[in-house]
């Protein structure tokens, strides 16, 4: 990183602003292109992290990014001091954060719009050979300004492959790690079963019912131990059966999951067939497929300044994350 006398630059092109958000890499920080004004985001991961989770991440953006497909564009990556950045797109909020401001919950006709944009979101991906495996509404954004009814999907840290460019599907092993956030991962991944296309789409269907409901039934399961809180939580998942799960929604929500749930470990699901089945509840309820969804009105620009702070952090140019 650079300092050029009022600014921190990244690859001698973006100015480095305030810090905007944090992730299990390191911090999330808004920039500027310095000739264009474009607004970018810019994480930071230290290099001293044994994950190296943005150059993984980087690596499946050059694989997967295309244009009007819901997947920010990314504009470098390198190594900076003693971090590693990456620079993509600005985006506006995070479901997650829109539907607090909501109160809790989303309408029926906003949750079936962002399902389709999600359904379609998923296919992409698998279609180029990736499985997210950390669906959650805070990895799900919607852009800014005239893209403000569109939603992306983010954060690809834990990303992985499940067939080679081939098209050869990875193998089925047990004995893992859960992986993504315990509220919205399968009970395959409670179990350490090996992921495939099915557990990002089970995810998906848990937070649908999440948006509508405002809850989950093991949403405030706790434990003395983060172990013993994820297999609190896997217990309840399977306690609970989908009729339970889905109670009070529409009989599609029930399908959706029953669908998903019943996916064997290398199925291609059909995504056509799960996404004509919010469609005809959406055509049943009259809706108007307008995408105004339920946050149009709510400030959707990030607070920040593109000066550097001045609170003792600039040295040399340097960076320092707050611990």
């Amino acid at each position: 990183m650079s300092n050029n006398k009022h600014h921190i630059l990244i690859n001698d092109t973006y100015i480095l602003g305030s810090k905007i958000g944090r992730g299990s890499f390191g911090e999330v920080y808004l920039g500027k292109h310095k000739h264009k004004g474009t607004k970018v985001a810019i994480k930071l991961e230290p290099l001293e992290s044994k994950s190296h989770i943005l150059q993984h991440e980087y690596q499946v953006y050059r694989d997967i990014y295309n244009p009007n497909t819901g997947i920010c564009k990314y504009h470098y990556f390198g190594l900076e001091d003693d971090y590693a950045v990456l620079v993509v797109d600005l985006l506006g909020k995070s479901l997650g954060s829109l539907l607090a401001r909501c109160y809790g919950t989303f309408s029926l006709k906003t949750v079936l719009m962002i399902a389709d944009q999600m359904i379609s979101r998923l296919e992409f991906l698998h279609e180029n050979n990736y499985i997210h495996r950390d669906l959650k509404p805070d990895n799900m954004m919607i852009g800014r300004e005239q893209l403000n009814n569109q939603i992306f999907l983010i954060d690809y840290g834990l990303a992985k492959k499940y067939r080679d460019d081939t098209g050869r599907h990875i193998s089925f092993k047990k004995g893992g790690k859960m992986v993504g956030t315990a509220r919205y991962a399968s009970i395959n991944s409670h179990q350490g079963y090996q992921l495939s296309r099915r557990d990002d789409l089970i995810s998906l269907g848990y937070i649908l019912i999440y948006f509508l409901k405002g809850k989950l039934p093991w949403q405030k399961v706790k434990g003395t131990t983060k172990h013993e809180k994820y297999d609190n939580i896997a217990s309840l998942k399977q306690t609970f059966t989908l009729n339970t799960i889905c109670a009070d929604l529409p009989k599609e929500f029930y399908r959706f999951m029953t669908y998903c749930t019943n996916l064997n470990f290398f199925d291609t699901p059909n995504y056509q067939y799960l996404r004509n089945q919010f469609k005809c509840l959406f055509r049943r309820q009259k809706f108007t497929y307008d995408l105004v969804f339920d946050w149009v009105g709510v400030n959707m620009e990030p607070k920040g300044y593109y000066q550097l702070p001045t609170d003792g952090r600039n040295d040399g140019g340097r960076l320092k994350i707050e611990k």
